[in-house]
């Protein structure tokens, strides 16, 4: 197997504009950056042979490219919201014919899951594979695996005004065969824990975690997570679990199913 099928690439969408939390991938965490935790996190996996920050082509984004920068990150933009088109032009940046899609605002994504998952994907010779954050995994443990070569026939061929391009994964799920398709799955569902930041309060909650551990600028892999959880210190601060999430995609998802 060459070198450019054992491994992968990191993809981090990011962007400064986001709606209910603005500015929050530079919001502080520790001595770092929320952006800055997510670099770190995705560096640890050992499967990965780069990352690549992707974000829009709005003039607040460029922020974004310094951060990446001095993470020595490479970057990318594209239209805002264009997910294939940004996912695809990261993918050019890279040799890897494995794109892992990776969320700016989960600075708790663990780098075992993240091999786990590449794997999994490449020894399947998968096309598009998913963690399963509704029956398995927390939130914020969200990651998609892209085959480049269908991430180039996706671009080619979705119309430019499809909502496919903004929610790429809908398309993939309804038009691929099952076997095409791998799941990562958890033995335990601790769907019901958040740890995605969409708001203040998640940014705390998450703040407590990585406080409990000593050392808050340090990677932090799930099962430690699941230990810190049960501390007073954080229980006292999960507030979260009931905030409204993914408000945008629901009403695609209203829309697409009539």
């Amino acid at each position: 197997m060459s070198f450019r099928h054992k491994f992968a690439t990191i993809v981090i969408q990011s962007r400064v504009s986001s709606k209910r939390f603005r500015r929050k991938c530079f919001a502080p965490i520790g001595a770092q950056t929320m952006i800055d935790r997510v670099f770190l996190q995705c560096k640890s996996a050992n499967l990965q042979r780069m990352i690549i920050l992707s974000t829009s082509d709005h003039e607040d984004d460029v922020e974004l490219h310094a951060a990446a920068k001095r993470n020595d990150v490479l970057s990318s933009r594209g239209p805002l919201d264009d997910i294939v088109q940004r996912l695809f032009l990261a993918s050019l940046l890279s040799e890897n014919s494995t794109i892992v899609r990776i969320w700016g605002d989960c600075p708790l994504i663990c780098p075992k899951l993240i091999d786990e998952a590449i794997e999994k994907h490449i020894s399947n010779d998968a096309i598009f594979t998913m963690t399963d954050t509704t029956h398995s995994y927390p939130k914020g443990q969200d990651l998609e695996i892209y085959n480049k070569e269908y991430l180039k026939t996706m671009h080619e061929n979705l119309p430019k005004d499809s909502e496919y391009r903004t929610y790429p994964r809908d398309h993939i799920t309804e038009t691929l065969n099952s076997s095409e398709i791998q799941i990562v799955r958890s033995d335990l569902n601790r769907s019901e824990i958040n740890l995605t930041v969409d708001y203040e309060a998640d940014l705390e909650y998450v703040k407590a975690i990585l406080e409990a551990t000593g050392d808050i600028n340090k990677t932090i892999r799930l099962d430690e997570v699941y230990r810190l959880l049960t501390l007073d210190s954080v229980k006292n601060r999960e507030v979260t679990s009931q905030l409204p999430r993914n408000i945008e995609y629901n009403a695609f998802r209203k829309g697409t199913n009539g």
